[in-house]
């Protein structure tokens, strides 16, 4: 995967996944408009879908905050556990402190200065201007493209939502390397028929293959 620019919304992108396509399509619209309170409402919207994104993919679910739904800071909290931002272990808490706290400034502006704000009276002025709205969505796609980068650099985005196709480098060498089974008289793929009858045995081969590939490129 080449490494996201978090800087062009057109760089920012997950394979089939069309909820995640529609936020960047929406941010890129509030943006191409202008409108300072449906931009921080979509930068906001991204970050959520992008932290659901890395905890579904790494836990199955989304697990609830204390008051029910999660707060945007609650799912930060949750989706950062997954992801290793440095070796280092003060650059990493340096950059955890740097998007929490953009986390929840971007969540509080869009509460306050959204399209939709909680709690403003029919003649409430949004006093947000353009350039300001630009730097939070800047701030937001930066935030996201790190998460997605360093998410997708791990093995973690393959415990769930598993695709045969996704995997071609994998299946080829699983097939390279197995008896292809026959089945009234016709060859069956072995990674195929792996993936159909033991997903989880697939899952399992595919993350060792991948370490294995880590550790020896050359190998590859």
């Amino acid at each position: 995967m080449e490494p996201i620019d978090p800087f062009f919304t057109g760089g920012l992108t997950i394979r089939a996944a069309v909820h995640f396509e529609e936020r960047i399509t929406a941010l890129k619209t509030a943006l191409s408009e202008g409108s300072p309170g449906a931009i921080v409402d979509e930068a906001k919207s991204l970050l959520e879908c992008v932290y659901r994104t890395i905890i579904t993919d790494h836990n199955g679910s989304v697990l609830p905050g204390r008051r029910g739904e999660p707060t945007l800071p609650e799912l930060y909290s949750q989706a950062k556990s997954y992801v290793i931002f440095s070796n280092d272990e003060i650059i990493h808490s340096r950059i955890d402190e740097a998007c929490s706290k953009l986390t929840l400034i971007i969540g509080q502006t869009r509460n306050s200065n959204g399209a939709a704000a909680h709690g403003q009276d029919a003649y409430a002025q949004n006093l947000l201007s353009r350039d300001e709205a630009y730097y939070f969505a800047r701030e937001a796609l930066s935030v996201s493209a790190l998460f997605l980068n360093k998410h997708l650099s791990t093995e973690s985005h393959l415990h769930a939502r598993l695709k045969y196709e996704d995997h071609d480098d994998f299946n080829e060498h699983l097939d390279d390397i197995e008896e292809w089974p026959i089945l009234f008289g016709q060859e069956l793929r072995p990674s195929e028929t792996l993936f159909n009858n033991d997903p989880m045995r697939y899952r399992e081969a595919l993350i060792e293959y991948h370490e294995n590939v880590s550790a020896n490129p050359e190998s590859a």
